[in-house]
């Protein structure tokens, strides 16, 4: 259907249907469009909650192998004493007379070596 349309002191002849053909087609590129631009709106702020979610989820593990750590250094520290207690010549003497019923050599069970 042909349609007469005055513009500007000038007369042209349009064609209904391939008017209304451009305007659908115009409607849909502008659903296509609007579409992608929520998919990619959300994608992004998915991402944004993602990386969010992660940040807070190694600060929480963060968190958990530093008191880890300040556990083991403690262990650490108490083990380094009780190997230094286990050590101690005293003690090492007291149990060598003590329980082993060792004892200090005499005058006569002494050898000088030259």
């Amino acid at each position: 259907m042909k349609q007469t349309l005055y513009f500007f002191g000038t007369t042209q002849e349009v064609d209904r249907s391939l008017a209304n053909k451009r305007y659908r087609k115009s409607i849909f590129n502008f659903t296509i469009i609007a579409i992608i631009s929520i998919l990619m709106l959300v994608s992004v702020t998915l991402f944004y909650v993602w990386t969010r979610v992660q940040v807070v989820s190694l600060g929480y593990e963060i968190s958990q192998k530093v008191k880890e750590r300040e556990r083991i250094e403690e262990i650490n520290r108490k083990l380094k004493l009780e190997v230094a207690t286990l050590k101690s010549p005293r003690r090492i003497e007291r149990i060598a007379i003590k329980k082993l019923g060792l004892r200090y050599p005499t005058i006569d069970q002494v050898i000088i070596l030259k």
